[in-house]
């Protein structure tokens, strides 16, 4: 291999280098611009609808005795 085509090879593999590091840090970039979603608010504590078991936020269940209904018709026919 001859002086020249190794200056070659070497100046080849730098400007590959500098590439994928350029390619890296645009990457890391456009990750910290991308807006993240927020976590919808919370209504506080779930609670399980003693008729079906669906889980709904505890200021929105039905209650009756003490136990929780996720809807009228649910808390009207009591415990399933």
């Amino acid at each position: 291999m001859s002086p020249m085509s190794l200056i070659r090879l070497i100046a080849l593999a730098v400007i590959f280098w500098l590439l994928y590091r350029l390619i890296l840090k645009l990457m890391s970039k456009a990750q910290r611009h991308t807006p993240r979603k927020e976590a919808p608010p919370s209504d506080g504590t779930m609670v399980r609808c003693e008729r079906c078991g669906l889980h709904v936020p505890e200021k929105q269940a039905l209650t009756k005795d003490g136990k929780a209904y996720c809807c009228e018709e649910h808390r009207d026919s009591g415990p399933g």
